[in-house]
């Protein structure tokens, strides 16, 4: 067998175990790796999450299946997507939640799930130290911009596009929504006073003027309450009345982070500073050079002198005039 074919064999098998994924480690702790299952999803709302690979195995009473996805906002769409609803918070990890014998665990773009128990903290540690191509991207910031109150606990859900949407807000057109401007969305389900549920879903949109055209559009839905603050709509699809409505739509506003004890002016007047300091720095530096530069060739002169070697271009020549 040819170097080439040897060389051609190792490289795809390489490129066959990153694209495989090689997740999970052999050993946690003093328990070894039992057989190894490859996890596929067909749900197409994982899918529209951006799942990329999955395994599962067995160390000793512990199962795991870990799931990555592209990114974090897909990892943790599919934990609230996939946390039972009468989960509780764990403290696993910063989202972290267990219910019916199961923990779901977020961490950056991966989904971990833990039957049989939990793992010990050195177990955990050893797990993230071990997963290959993490992702930890901030959050996006609507996933915490549903008010607590009313809110039915574990009934977020996360929407990424047309899928989650059909899924969650099937009477909700794609195009009203305009997924192609980047838009995405925090979903919950609030209890109004008679006990009805009322769905509550926060777009984001990249700007006030985008979010102002698509509540406009979508105001003209029937049975639906829109409000828009900044760059977010809001809306309550179906409320029972439209106190209910506004009475979770009120506290949703878009807070705008300012510094209010800052002088304005102050980083235009430090540079300004900075720089007469630099221009002062400059001329010193110049002037010590000129005059170590002068004293230096001051006393070559004097040695050259002392040591009875004249300058032939120090010489003066002189012009005997006064006759003439």
């Amino acid at each position: 067998m040819s170097r080439r074919l040897i060389g051609s064999l190792i490289a795809g098998s390489l490129t066959w175990a990153v694209a495989y994924g090689g997740i999970l480690p052999d050993q946690l702790g003093k328990d070894k790796r039992g057989a190894i299952n490859v996890e596929t999803v067909t749900d197409p709302v994982l899918q529209e999450y951006g799942f990329d690979t999955g395994e599962s195995a067995s160390f000793g009473k512990l199962s795991i299946t870990a799931w990555r996805f592209r990114d974090s906002t897909g990892a943790m769409s599919a934990f609230e997507y996939t946390r039972p609803a009468d989960a509780k918070p764990s403290k696993q990890d910063k989202l972290a939640a267990s219910g019916g014998g199961i923990t779901f665990a977020l961490h950056g773009n991966y989904l971990f799930q833990f039957a049989g128990g939990e793992p010990t903290d050195q177990q955990y540690d050893q797990l993230l130290y071990h997963i290959p191509r993490i992702e930890q991207s901030a959050l996006p910031a609507i996933s915490m911009a549903l008010p607590a109150e009313g809110l039915i606990p574990n009934s977020e859900r996360y929407i990424l596009g047309p899928v989650s949407l059909e899924k969650f807000l099937p009477g909700v057109s794609p195009s009203s929504i305009a997924f192609h401007l980047s838009a995405e969305g925090q979903y919950g389900r609030y209890k109004a006073r008679d006990g009805r549920e009322m769905p509550v879903v926060v777009l984001s949109y990249p700007t006030p003027n985008q979010a102002r055209e698509r509540a406009d559009e979508l105001q003209k839905l029937a049975g639906v309450v829109v409000k828009r603050t900044g760059s977010l709509v809001v809306m309550a699809v179906n409320p029972p009345s439209a106190d209910d409505a506004e009475r979770v739509l009120a506290k949703i506003k878009q807070e705008l982070q300012l510094t209010w004890n800052e002088n304005p002016n102050s980083n235009i007047a430090l540079s300004t500073a900075q720089m007469l300091m630099g221009i002062f720095k400059l001329a010193g530096i110049i002037i010590t050079f000129c005059l170590l530069s002068g004293l230096a060739f001051a006393g070559f002169r004097v040695a050259r002198r002392r040591f009875g070697k004249e300058d032939a271009q120090g010489a003066m020549i002189t012009l005997h005039l006064e006759g003439k």
